[in-house]
């Protein structure tokens, strides 16, 4: 048991009470949080017109009334049930629809933080439309929950379906949640509940078994449930009719038990505490210098780096063999050192192996590189370390480098621009130089998560030039938490390096070969590009033109970054498609990567792959403006593209199928990677 776990925050189901201050007293000394008490007292006369002392007995009372903290802390109130709301005679429909309206006001003004409104089938439209209206008048911030069962009374209806129509009909409003009712009979698909905005889950004592020795526990299947429901930080209320003093507390302590003994976290869940569900803006490292901060925060994570020393190492005794090791040195050039941990890791390699190298450390955020130079002269004072402070893309290496080793990636993989910094380092590598990471792919999967789309949908724009939408044009860096996947992860974009071969997207590897070392000096030699580029002493690279020369080895030129100058090389575009088994609705898209540092020593974010208890990378999020409904069985096609030119990176997203949505972000609009 994680002693850190909260305990189950619960409710008590009392009904209608006479006595308002007793019933609270009573839970909160059985452990209870709060209750959850209707406003009205059923039965009675309509509420404009009936006595206080008829109505609502305790709540109006004026020696029960508290102060606005404790009824928002102690009280969830649950409004009548008006079937008349759709009655075909007016006066009925009318003064249901006022009665409904007066209670969830009165509520308001009472400073209750939540009221329960039941739907009991899939007739809720003239109910949405009084929460809907309701929640547009005033300064109020009640919040409504939808009480909803798991199974229909009659076990024939999706009352999914019931869900989806009322925050159809409300515009998935952020105040709207839902009140989940624990049915003895558990429906199929339930893991569609996952990404719904669930506040509270409702537990009847007719639920509960009794074990051998007297106490009340739930079924194997209906604690899987709950224990799941109950991770997203929802709460839980206790109702039924076999509640008695004796009782009461029992249930509330195998709530706690039930809820501790699922929650047992590791590093990845301590680390992600507090931030579930939290959009951040991915990092734009080469536009933006970091903080140290930032910096700080990564190299807290022991399994990726762990993971580069494995690969530094295991790359090392292939490149150089044990009969060469005295003789060898290795040249390591480490390009984005930040404050040195790949150095670190590097170095330690390198002495598992028992290789020399010589290494270079390439940091362009001039603060991190102030660091480097310290650790150089102290903690790296007896290993052969050079600290360079310049942009990998621009920098004039001394030297060629047998391995290159950078940690660019993003949490879509190459969404922090891996794969054209690393082409700007192709030029001194040698023909044979091994780049860690060798390879990296990212992934896209559907999901739907009302939390999130609600999120997205509350960003302020605050950049005049940027269309409304933007909000939605934008991917986000996120620990997912309330959602639910609608289908596996599926592959999205492949980068290779070195990529020898800028024009294809998938480089052979037999192409390495085909460059003599004396072809690629050449290659990046300034006087053969002085003359193959008559004589512009300003150009150092430049496209080869003559078939069979000495030069006549990589068909590409780069600009001042190092890049080619329109980067078509790096852009993708790649159509998937989903098979989903249910009814669902879409809210978006979770991306990954997974990673190939050398051969088979591999990271990932990509949860079938998930390297354990690596918390450096939260997924990415790419928003659907507007939530698409999807029915079981159908295929799901969406079309992603990566689109590049010489000043920045961007993606550009859509939905194909079952219904078309928008092109999302076009030509870069809302979100843009400069370069």
């Amino acid at each position: 048991m994680n002693s850190n776990r909260k305990r189950v925050s619960c409710g008590l189901d009392v009904g209608f009470t006479e006595d308002l201050e007793e019933s609270i007293m009573r839970s909160n000394q059985n452990g209870y949080d709060f209750i959850c008490t209707n406003i009205v007292k059923e039965g009675s006369a309509p509420f404009q017109g009936a006595k206080l002392n008829e109505k609502i007995g305790g709540i109006t009372d004026t020696s029960y009334l508290f102060n606005s903290h404790e009824w928002a802390s102690l009280v969830v109130g649950k409004v009548s049930y008006f079937t008349d709301l759709t009655s075909p005679v007016d006066k009925r429909r009318l003064m249901a629809s006022e009665a409904l309206m007066q209670e969830l006001q009165f509520a308001a003004f009472l400073s209750l933080p939540a009221v329960i409104v039941e739907v009991k089938d899939e007739n809720c439209s003239a109910v949405a439309r009084i929460i809907y209206s309701f929640l547009h008048q005033g300064h109020h911030n009640l919040h409504i929950w939808v009480k909803i069962p798991l199974q229909s009374y009659d076990g024939q209806q999706d009352t999914w379906q019931w869900w989806n129509k009322f925050r159809r009909m409300c515009n998935s409003h952020g105040r709207i949640g839902l009140a989940l009712e624990i049915t003895s009979d558990l429906p199929p698909q339930l893991e569609r509940w996952s990404g719904e905005p669930i506040r509270v889950v409702f537990l009847s004592t007719s639920v509960f078994l009794t074990n051998k020795k007297g106490f009340p526990v739930l079924s194997r299947p209906h604690q899987q449930i709950v224990s799941k429901l109950l991770r997203l930080n929802c709460q839980a209320v206790i109702s039924g009719d076999k509640i008695n003093e004796d009782s009461v507390v029992v249930y509330h302590q195998y709530l706690n038990h039930l809820c501790q003994a699922a929650n047992t976290e590791g590093q990845y869940e301590r680390f992600a505490r507090g931030y579930e569900d939290y959009l951040q803006a991915p990092l734009q490292p080469l536009m933006d210098n970091l903080e140290s901060s930032t910096y700080e925060i990564f190299e807290k994570d022991p399994i990726k780096y762990s993971m580069y020393q494995e690969a530094v190492y295991r790359c090392l005794l292939d490149i150089i063999p044990d009969e060469q090791r005295d003789e060898v040195t290795g040249v390591i050039m480490v390009l984005g050192a930040g404050r040195g941990p790949l150095v670190r890791m590097s170095l330690r390699g390198a002495e598992k192996a028992n290789r020399k190298v010589k290494l270079y450390a390439v940091e362009k955020n001039r603060n991190a590189a102030v660091l480097l130079e310290h650790l150089r002269a102290t903690e790296w004072k007896k290993h052969d370390v050079t600290v360079v402070s310049a942009d990998m893309r621009t920098w004039d290496a001394p030297e060629l480098a047998d391995i290159i080793v950078s940690e660019l990636l993003g949490s879509f993989g190459d969404n922090e621009l891996s794969p054209e910094c690393l082409d700007g380092a192709t030029r001194f590598l040698k023909p044979n130089a091994v780049c860690i990471p060798q390879s990296y792919t990212s992934y896209v999967s559907p999901i739907s998560s009302q939390k999130l789309y609600n999120e997205v949908k509350g960003v302020v724009n605050s950049e005049r030039n940027k269309p409304p939408e933007s909000s939605f044009e934008t991917p986000y860096v996120v620990r997912i938490h309330n959602y639910h996947e609608l289908a596996d992860p599926i592959a999205l974009f492949t980068f290779n390096h070195p990529n020898w071969n800028n024009a294809s997207e998938n480089p052979k590897t037999e192409f390495y070969g085909q460059v003599t070392p004396k072809q690629w000096q050449a290659k990046f030699s300034k006087e053969c590009a002085v003359e193959m580029n008559g004589g512009n002493h300003n150009a150092d690279v430049v496209k080869e033109e003559i078939d069979g020369s000495e030069c006549d080895s990589l068909p590409f030129s780069v600009n001042d970054k190092g890049l080619l100058p329109d980067n078509h090389h790096n852009s993708r575009y790649k159509r998937l498609s989903f098979n989903v088994p249910f009814d669902t609705i879409l809210h978006g898209f979770a991306g990954y990567f997974r990673c190939a540092l050398y051969q088979d020593v591999e990271i990932s974010i990509e949860p079938r792959t998930h390297s354990p208890g690596m918390f450096s990378w939260f997924p990415i999020f790419f928003p659907v403006k507007d939530p698409i409904d999807i029915t079981g069985g159908s295929n799901l096609k969406v079309d992603f593209w990566r689109c590049t030119n010489e000043e920045k990176v961007w993606y550009e997203w859509c939905v194909d199928s079952p219904r078309p949505s928008s092109i999302h972000n076009p030509n870069g609009r809302s979100y843009t990677i400069g370069l």
